[in-house]
């Protein structure tokens, strides 16, 4: 990890600080807890993957069997979708096309299915929930989306204890990016109204700049 992506991942450590810290105004399922809590799961990732630590939750993401039960849930998910999706047809028109497994079965069919299903899914997460769709399921949905790419990640990267440092590390940081700035629009929303608690949050979602090389000052002239 350089010094750059190191001052991002202590940004995300102050984000998620703030986050706990006012715990009880997020609550469960809300956009702010559900975003929070992956960019947990990848601070912890990132961490262990910097300091080459290969244990724990890397060990069951790389190992194959473990993997395919994701997958076996992933697709589980989409066709209890797809089911939904049928009965609610005559009242959302069209949304009966939208999701299922895709004809080609491969991993990374199946993986992007599942991506654009994520996506497509949000209008209708309420009115699924009805048919037996677990609370939480575009959330645990896109879990093991994340899991499953981190696996393969770790599993193309080389180099004995190193295997996966280098892939898993970079998309762990490049989630976290792209999550920190998910969580800022939603407190920037969040807390318009709030003065205090918006100073806050922008202090701990603040990126230090990139240390300045101080030049040597010229001598005096003579």
């Amino acid at each position: 990890m350089n010094a750059k992506e190191a001052r991002k991942i202590d940004k995300n450590e102050r984000e998620i600080a703030f986050m706990d810290a006012n715990a009880a105004l997020y609550p469960t399922g809300s956009p702010g807890e559900k975003v929070a809590g992956l960019m947990r799961e990848d601070i912890l990732l990132v961490r262990k993957y910097s300091s080459g630590q290969i244990s724990g939750v890397e060990e069951r993401l790389m190992h194959v069997g473990e993997k395919q039960d994701d997958m076996d849930e992933l697709m589980q998910f989409m066709t209890l979708m797809d089911n939904a999706s049928t009965v609610l047809a005559d009242e959302f028109p069209g949304i009966e096309n939208m999701f299922g497994l895709p004809r080609n079965r491969s991993e990374r069919s199946i993986l992007m299915a599942a991506r654009a299903q994520y996506d497509l899914s949000e209008p209708y997460e309420t009115a699924m929930k009805d048919f037996d769709l677990e609370p939480n399921f575009r959330a645990e949905m896109l879990t093991l989306i994340n899991r499953i790419e981190v696996a393969n990640a770790a599993a193309d990267a080389s180099g004995g204890k190193s295997v996966g440092s280098t892939g898993g590390l970079k998309a762990a940081i490049a989630r976290l990016t792209k999550n920190s700035k998910k969580l800022d629009a939603i407190n920037r929303n969040k807390f318009r109204g709030n003065p205090v608690k918006l100073a806050e949050w922008l202090t701990a979602a603040h990126l230090e700049r990139d240390p300045q090389r101080k030049d040597n000052p010229s001598q005096p002239p003579a």
